[in-house]
């Protein structure tokens, strides 16, 4: 739940404008001052959320979500550089897959979506950077990659 609730405070503070950071530092020592518990943090974050404008609200979804897929390109990334050196094996799990779910608790699909997306990227150049643009979504990269995998099944190749 710590580390759940640090990945959430990190993605919402790295989309924050500068003015919007000294705030949060702010509330940070005053979160550390009164000893607020986690669950009080998430209530007040929410409370300020429903009090935004419509525009404000807009604006930080936006921000938010460039930042996911940001996030996203960077972890296709980093899981190719993990299964390059193999570093899954040494931590004892038989698969990229098995490392998936059960070190990082992905779901079976999301687990799938992320691999698919980073075995295309190693076939494929640009796929990184278009999930970061938004022009390809991790479902459609493991649409694409699936259907690559069957047509080698059969024989078939295409070039990039």
């Amino acid at each position: 739940m710590q580390a759940q609730a640090a990945v959430a405070v990190f993605v919402f503070v790295a989309c924050l404008r500068p003015s919007e950071v000294l705030i949060m530092q702010a509330l940070a020592g005053i979160i550390t001052r009164f000893k607020w518990s986690e669950n009080r943090v998430y209530e007040s974050l929410m409370k300020n959320l429903k009090t935004l404008n419509r525009q404000d609200l807009i604006n930080s979804t936006d921000r938010l979500v460039a930042k996911e897929r940001q996030i996203t390109a960077e972890l296709i990334q980093n899981l190719c550089e993990i299964e390059r050196r193999r570093i899954h094996l040494e931590m004892g799990f038989g698969s990229m897959f098995d490392m998936l779910i059960k070190h990082y608790k992905y779901s079976e699909g999301s687990a799938d979506r992320r691999l698919s997306a980073m075995r295309l990227s190693q076939d494929v150049p640009g796929v990184v950077e278009a999930i970061e643009a938004g022009k390809l979504t991790l479902r459609t990269a493991s649409q694409v990659q699936h259907f690559f995998k069957n047509e080698r099944k059969l024989g078939k190749t295409y070039t990039p």
